[in-house]
């Protein structure tokens, strides 16, 4: 086999695999930036629980998440698994996923 074909395919797959996260069917929740008081689209694969939903909710509160950022920190039990959109700027518009999802 290609070593570069293996390559390609495999970042393929990863590719598609984080963008699987970032459909409507994934949304759960919104967190809001405090610097520009955007919505963000919080997504998971599967429901959230209880617990998670307060940790969110002691994110926002701690005023803790602008856009761009991760959701939490690296090393969080809930790191890889709830998740926004990393890059976004202040200037970008709301995503149509937070329509479509809530």
């Amino acid at each position: 086999m290609d070593i570069k074909f293996y390559v390609c395919f495999r970042m393929k797959r990863r590719l598609y695999f984080k963008d699987f996260f970032f459909i409507p069917g994934k949304v759960r929740s919104f967190i809001m930036c405090c610097l520009c008081g955007k919505r963000r689209v919080v997504y998971c694969k599967e429901r959230l629980s209880r617990q998670q939903i307060t940790d969110i909710e002691e994110v926002q509160d701690s005023l803790f998440y602008t856009c761009g950022s991760t959701l939490f920190p690296t090393g969080h039990r809930y790191h890889e698994t709830i998740v926004v959109k990393y890059g976004l700027e202040c200037t970008a518009e709301m995503e149509t996923t937070y329509y479509a999802g809530i």
